[in-house]
């Protein structure tokens, strides 16, 4: 009774591999009746792959030593190509003065594909070209990529693991602030200035969340943080300058290709005599000309030789 009602599949097999008895569980997995089973051999069901078929029967061999052997893994082929994996233990027992290999399996298909799921997610965030990390609710770090490792300057894990994150915040204060909203709030996303091993500054844009298991409890905190240093010099040689540009004693004046203006300083509406920008934008430069069949050569002068003078 206990034998048929066990939840996970249990089997009988003489010493050449033949089956001699089966639960319900066991013909529910490989579907099909108990009868189309007993007294088949494993050689004949072709249920394994050559590898596991070689291991299964191995099973066989070890059974005439009195222990268990160590749970094995087995992929079984059914049919419409779907695949079934088992973890098998098997053990020798005597049923009627023979011996007997009795297996007991557990389907572990779907262990099996959430551990290939969270193999390649593994493998995503190793090779992502942005740094990520990974830390404890305390804020101690506790996995970071290679990215991670390139951007703070070093090749060592050992440097970064274990330390708190707020030790790379230029700002430890600042850094204290986002990790409370992050813990209250799930997610906090923004720039912050940090600093990499050797103390040099680095402006990095951070995407931190709250990493929840399947009953919603906090488990880690996830950083993935980009260098955008590079953006935040050209940005500020930009604004420099825009606001040169803007602040000059000569009159500046931008067109698009088309020869519409689409930027004007204050020194050139102060020479048009024009009190907003709006007067001007959008506007052809050649408007503003005393002479259009003039303007209009230089114009095109310009934009055969690339600049014009005059």
């Amino acid at each position: 009774g206990l034998f048929e009602c066990a939840p996970d599949p249990y089997y009988l097999l003489d010493l050449n591999g033949k089956l001699t008895d089966c639960n319900k569980a066991a013909t529910d997995i490989l579907g099909c009746s108990r009868d189309e089973l007993i007294g088949r051999s494993i050689y004949e069901l072709n249920l394994f792959s050559s590898k596991d078929l070689e291991a299964a029967v191995s099973v066989l061999d070890r059974s005439r030593f009195d222990y268990p052997s160590l749970p094995e893994e087995f992929t079984l082929n059914l049919g419409d190509d779907r695949q079934v994996s088992l973890e098998v233990r098997s053990c020798p027992t005597i049923i009627g003065g023979q011996t007997m290999v009795l297996g007991i399996a557990r389907d572990i298909t779907e262990r099996k594909r959430m551990e290939e799921e969270l193999r390649v997610k593994d493998s995503a965030i190793a090779s992502s070209i942005n740094g990520i990390a990974i830390g404890d609710l305390a804020g101690h770090v506790t996995y970071v990529n290679q990215a991670a490792l390139k951007m703070w300057g070093t090749d060592n894990p050992g440097d970064i693991l274990g330390k708190p994150v707020t030790v790379f915040a230029q700002s430890e204060e600042e850094a204290l602030h986002i990790m409370q909203v992050v813990l209250e709030k799930g997610q906090w996303s923004g720039e912050i200035m940090g600093r990499i091993m050797d103390g040099s500054p680095i402006a990095v844009h951070v995407s931190a969340s709250l990493v929840r298991n399947e009953k919603g409890e906090p488990i880690c905190l996830m950083c993935s943080f980009i260098d955008v240093s590079e953006r935040k010099r050209i940005e500020n040689e930009l604004r420099i300058m825009g606001s040169a540009i803007a602040s000059s004693l000569d009159g500046i004046g931008i067109g698009d290709l088309n020869g519409n203006i689409v930027y004007v300083n204050d020194a050139a509406l102060r020479m048009w005599g024009a009190e907003d920008a709006g007067e001007v934008i959008g506007k052809s430069p050649l408007e503003f000309a005393d002479s259009p069949d003039e303007a209009l050569k230089v114009f095109e002068e310009f934009m055969e030789r690339g600049g014009w003078s005059g």
